[in-house]
């Protein structure tokens, strides 16, 4: 397993440091889903159930030191995969895109299920504060790998974009009161509003219609 150093010489994707877009890229073949607030993109098996994740954690508006932040970070996050048995290196500044350097750490873990994974650390500046991106692989699934290289393909894009990650607005509290007394053939209805939604597609903000109550409709 390499750093980002030997990928993007092996694969040539500097270019993708300059293309346009805001959402995060979903790599090819990958299937997305939000956990506890994060975005994750999964691959297919690659054998024996062996899978490549991105994990996208939302943006943290801080003043903390960005090498302390990230050092810190990287490992609170790499422990919920598992036990860290190995630190390669200590995290790293790599290459400067036009908009941030990112910084680096590889890690291996043992998960629970003592599957032996590397988890990947990727940390860079946006608009919106500092953004924490994780590839986890299991170890079998190597740097040359298609899903692998989709990953990291989709993460350099992302970073020389600047693309930060919000979790989309909550709907407000949708319980609701009994019905209104003395009332008949009464129904649930919501109410329907707009919201900010961040990291969506084909801009990085747009406007989201979400449920903001529900209220009582009755006929008479």
């Amino acid at each position: 397993m390499t750093g980002i150093r030997r990928i993007l010489t092996s694969l040539g994707l500097w270019a993708a440091l300059v293309l346009t877009g805001a959402a995060q890229t979903v790599p090819q073949g990958y299937t997305t889903s939000t956990a506890n607030g994060v975005w994750v993109a999964t691959s297919p098996d690659q054998g024996s159930g062996a899978r490549v994740k991105v994990y996208f954690y939302p943006v943290e508006s801080t003043s903390e030191n960005f090498a302390r932040w990230f050092a810190a970070r990287s490992a609170a996050n790499a422990k919920k995969f598992g036990t860290i048995t190995q630190t390669h290196g200590e995290p790293e500044e790599t290459y400067e895109s036009p908009k941030a350097p990112v910084r680096y750490h590889l890690m291996s873990v043992t998960s629970p299920a003592r599957q032996a994974l590397y988890v990947e650390t990727y940390g860079y500046d946006t608009s919106e504060g500092l953004q924490l991106v994780q590839l986890v692989s299991h170890v079998s699934i190597a740097s040359t790998n298609a899903a692998y290289q989709n990953a990291v393909a989709g993460f350099l894009a992302d970073w020389g974009n600047g693309v930060y990650y919000q979790p989309p607005a909550q709907p407000a509290d949708t319980a609701i009161p009994p019905p209104p007394a003395g009332k008949k053939n009464c129904r649930r209805e919501p109410v329907w509003g707009w919201a900010v939604r961040y990291g969506c597609s084909p801009s990085a903000v747009c406007n989201e219609r979400v449920i903001k109550r529900y209220e009582w409709v009755c006929d008479r």
